[in-house]
């Protein structure tokens, strides 16, 4: 669902003040007015971007965090076409492109792998060498300051996750005030304690790319150990997918997804008591 005025409102006012958001909002502007740029409201630009860098910082597991990098595009474009946002490619490379410049704040050495990736998303989604180079340019305006690095260092090595203030925020304001699309019709999310799901199709149609992400990765989907980190991977990328494309409600849910891999097929070398406890430390 797109972001109401309100919303995106909530967002300036509450972040006004955060090095990142005044960085993401003067880049944003300054982009807008270069020839086939989108111009769109810093907010939007600021949560999914940060929620990207959450996303990153939170997972320890190299490999599992490139695998993060080399999905963004994918993910933040589903999102974007998914709430009828316009001109979605560049959009998300300007959103790519703050995640990017903030990781390079960081030790170099350390994330290069990570830029690299983030780098080659931006080359296939801005190809008009001018553009690029205008954007890079604007960049170092806002993202290579002294200020700007010291706090994005700071921030990443915290425990203060911004995305997850912003989705329990807009989650609060749209209880209280529930968009009217939201309250003709519901979009097939379950019961939190029950199933993900009460649209039987849209389940269907999770259930079949659940498993072909297994088959993808040459992985068996019986006997499974939550242990083998391979594994992991899948169960837990695949339900932060559908939860970032707000497929399913944002609440964790370990029961509801059990259930729900069950219902693929999936058989665990564990009981359902101690399946649940593991997806509740890790989802």
């Amino acid at each position: 669902m797109r972001m109401s005025e309100e919303e995106t409102a909530w967002i300036s006012n509450e972040y006004w003040d955060c090095p990142l958001f005044a960085a993401v909002k003067s880049f944003v502007k300054e982009v807008s007015i270069m020839d086939g740029m989108p111009a769109e409201h810093p907010s939007i630009v600021f949560y999914l971007a940060v929620y990207a860098i959450d996303d990153i910082k939170c997972t320890d597991n190299r490999e599992r965090r490139l695998e993060r990098c080399r999905n963004l595009r994918r993910d933040i474009i589903y999102y974007l076409k998914s709430n009828n946002y316009s001109d979605e490619n560049k959009l998300a490379a300007v959103i790519i492109y703050c995640v990017q410049y903030g990781l390079e704040a960081l030790s170099f050495s350390g994330c290069i792998k990570e830029i690299c990736i983030l780098s080659e998303h931006i080359n296939e989604l801005v190809t008009d060498p001018t553009t690029k180079y205008e954007i890079r340019e604007a960049s170092r305006k806002y993202f290579w300051v002294e200020d700007f690095q010291k706090w994005f260092v700071g921030y990443y090595e915290g425990k203060v996750f911004i995305s997850e203030t912003i989705i329990a925020k807009l989650r609060e304001m749209r209880k209280a005030n529930p968009p009217k699309e939201e309250v003709v019709k519901k979009t097939g999310r379950g019961n939190r304690n029950w199933e993900l799901f009460t649209d039987e199709s849209l389940k269907e149609q999770k259930i079949n790319e659940f498993r072909e992400l297994f088959a993808k990765r040459n992985l068996s989907m019986k006997n499974i150990s939550l242990r083998s980190s391979d594994c992991e991977d899948v169960i837990l990328s695949f339900y932060r997918d559908m939860k970032t494309n707000q497929i399913i409600d944002s609440s964790k849910n370990p029961k509801g997804y059990l259930r729900f891999m069950k219902a693929a097929g999936v058989t665990f070398d564990s009981t359902d008591s101690n399946v649940e406890k593991k997806l509740r430390k890790i989802l």
